[in-house]
């Protein structure tokens, strides 16, 4: 099930301790939201494989709001159980309870013909985009158990959707996303205070937009600050799309 998504409709919407992982919390939406989850109050965990981009927004967050963010360093092509099991362990340490895990981090490897795609490209788009998803919502269910109204929110793109030839693994591994966060709200139906989504932001200004269309003009490519409320809809207890589904967000314009 596709569906579109409000900023509106939850603009009322509680974040203040809230406790929420974003992967791909350096740069680009993974950022804007971030910043914005700590402006309301929210505690954030912040999971990158860029230090010193993790350390600039951790600065942020520590001169605008009065929250603390925890700081993951890891990179996500290389994350083992072990990684995650500290994370976890973390989370329960610090937080006690995990609300929502967003898995925002994308690798976008080559765009070329299948039948020239390097093999190590692959296996490393693979790993980031999917394998270490499900490892870390695998590691962190318990966490997400503890909350009263949890979300595992998925990266979706319509590469993925619509198979576009030379997307390559990028592409496929978005398809795979979202079957596996279909399986994922299947399996665990029975769990009302959890719920599994993915989100599909469509054409954002970020620094992997740039490296997939190079040619295109990035002031006609909205902002990750646009696209906040749409996605902050989705941690309201009173958002309306059934667990499953894959949510294209509404976009403001610049």
């Amino acid at each position: 099930m596709n569906t579109n998504t409000d900023h509106n409709s939850t603009e009322n919407n509680n974040l203040k301790d809230k406790t929420i992982l974003i992967t791909g919390a350096a740069h680009g939406i993974g950022k804007a939201l971030a910043l914005h989850f700590a402006e309301q109050q929210a505690e954030v965990l912040l999971l990158d494989k860029d230090q010193a981009g993790l350390d600039q927004v951790y600065d942020e967050i520590i001169e605008k709001t009065a929250t603390t963010p925890i700081q993951l360093h890891c990179d996500l092509s290389e994350l083992t159980e072990e990684n995650c099991k500290e994370i976890h362990d973390n989370i329960l340490t610090h937080c006690k309870k995990l609300d929502a895990l967003i898995h925002n981090a994308a690798l976008l490897g080559k765009l070329t013909l299948l039948e020239q795609y390097p093999l190590d490209t692959w296996q490393t788009v693979f790993q980031t985009n999917l394998t270490s998803a499900f490892m870390l919502t695998k590691a962190l269910l318990p966490c997400l158990r503890l909350s009263n109204n949890a979300r595992v929110i998925f990266s979706s793109d319509s590469a993925g959707q619509q198979h576009k030839a030379h997307w390559g693994a990028y592409a496929i591994s978005k398809a795979a996303t979202d079957a596996m966060m279909k399986q994922w709200s299947e399996e665990l139906a029975h769990l009302k205070n959890l719920r599994f989504y993915s989100v599909d932001p469509g054409p954002v200004r970020t620094a992997m937009r740039a490296e997939a269309f190079p040619a295109e003009d990035p002031n006609k490519v909205v902002a990750p600050e646009t696209i906040i409320g749409s996605f902050r809809a989705l941690l309201s207890e009173d958002y309306e799309a059934p667990s499953g589904s894959i949510v294209e967000l509404t976009q403001k314009p610049n």
